[in-house]
């Protein structure tokens, strides 16, 4: 699933319609509940607006490579998609759905 840092979530006041299991990499054998949020995202310059279902997960909110990273797009979102990368160039292209 798709997921956005808690504080975020919070702050945006999305509204939440439930919950939903899930499990950290790095903590296998736990299982967490967090709330189910909804928000309409836009990506990049793209002028499209997607409804999308996140959870709500602590600590979520990171800087990397100079930017801030307060979600992640699951497969839930990205099976839509077309992910391109070129190794050798280090870049990559996500095509979003038509």
């Amino acid at each position: 699933m798709s997921a956005v840092d808690r504080e975020v979530a919070r702050s945006l006041e999305l509204p939440t319609h439930g919950a939903a299991e899930w499990r950290s990499i790095s903590e296998r054998d736990k299982t967490a509940v967090a709330a189910l949020r909804r928000c309409r995202l836009r990506l990049g310059e793209d002028p499209r607006e997607w409804e999308l279902d996140l959870i709500e997960v602590p600590g979520l909110e990171h800087h990397v490579g100079g930017f801030r990273l307060l979600g992640l797009l699951g497969w839930d979102y990205l099976d839509q998609c077309r992910l391109s990368i070129d190794g050798p160039s280090r870049t990559f292209s996500l095509e979003l759905p038509g």
